[in-house]
């Protein structure tokens, strides 16, 4: 089996590769890296280094059109290296009738809407397996317009692809040599660097989901096994999985953060205050409900197992820090 894979060296990629090795010991696996250090790094899962990166696009094709599955872990908003994916598996399925299997990731991001700060009971619980609810998500959401793409392309027939959206990733994996900061850290980092806060929208009782990185790193592998069960008669929307792990109220996070920021000296205050939207971007997001259930994977015998945000915290911090 060919496999070509994009953010081999992030922290979801990283995760995912010996799973992936394990599972598929004498698979062809090539990764795109920006860096020449990163080679030796794979190769010791196996994996094969080309040095480029997701804009150099024809690249992204051509490396694409020889694989049986593709794997994006890099970035939810890669568009034009998304459709270089698309058309690499457009060009092998018209040259050999081969439909390559296309994993690409997303985030619930896609469900964000008011920022309040409040939890609200009647605030929409997305679960997938209900596709009329991720089919109806508004076109001007973020990710939206890469989801479509890869949606349509699907539907077209020429490629079978799975995506798999996230809900706020932490965590180092416990399972991989390769661990890298999570964006949690590394957003939080900046705006307590810039402000000395860590921020709340209102009250901040409004629910986020979180999951551990080895978690989506195992909820990309069930996927990929099932995708290549031959069971899976699903199609468009129907290939969408939320991957979901702790329900938690975001002053929780926050203050769990604050707490820590301060005793490293980079907080001015233990506790987090209150900010807009307008006075912090990032409070659009972490000022909303986001509620997903992962019903897809877990009909597949999946559920997270990875130790909570609360305990994954220090070290988020810690490995955010070194990777400045």
């Amino acid at each position: 089996m060919q496999v070509f894979i994009l953010g081999a060296t992030g922290s979801i990629g990283g995760a995912l590769l010996p799973l992936l090795r394990q599972e598929y010991p004498s698979a062809d696996i090539t990764a795109l890296v920006r860096k020449d250090s990163d080679a030796p790094v794979l190769a010791k899962f196996g994996v094969k280094s080309v040095k480029g990166s997701a804009e150099k696009l024809e690249l992204v094709t051509e490396l694409s059109s020889k694989a049986d599955l593709i794997i994006n872990t890099a970035d939810a908003d890669i568009f034009d290296a998304v459709k270089a994916i698309l058309d690499g598996a457009k060009r092998r399925y018209e040259a050999t009738g081969k439909k390559s299997i296309f994993i690409n990731i997303s985030g619930v991001a896609v469900t964000i809407s008011t920022p309040e700060g409040v939890f609200r009971e009647t605030s929409q619980v997305y679960d997938d397996r209900d596709s009329a609810l991720t089919k109806g998500l508004p076109d001007s959401a973020p990710h939206r317009n890469v989801e479509n793409l890869v949606t349509e392309a699907d539907v077209a027939g020429y490629v079978a692809v799975y995506t798999l959206s996230p809900a706020t990733v932490y965590g180092a994996s416990k399972k991989s040599s390769i661990t890298r900061q999570t964006l949690l850290a590394k957003v939080l980092l900046a705006t307590v660097k810039q402000s000395k806060k860590v921020h709340i929208v209102g009250e901040g009782s409004n629910l986020l989901n979180f999951v551990h990185v080895d978690d989506v790193a195992s909820g990309y592998l069930t996927v990929i096994k099932h995708a290549f069960s031959g069971n899976d008669t699903e199609s468009g929307y129907g290939r969408y999985y939320w991957v979901g792990g702790e329900q938690v109220p975001w002053i929780k996070v926050a203050k769990a953060y604050a707490k820590e920021f301060h005793a490293k000296g980079i907080a001015d205050s233990d506790e987090p205050v209150q900010a807009t939207p307008a006075e912090d971007p990032m409070m659009g997001f972490f000022g909303c409900n986001v509620r997903v259930v992962p019903g897809r994977l877990q009909d597949l015998g999946w559920s997270p197992v990875g130790s909570s945000i609360f305990d994954n915290v220090e070290n988020d911090i810690r490995m955010a820090l070194e990777a400045q």
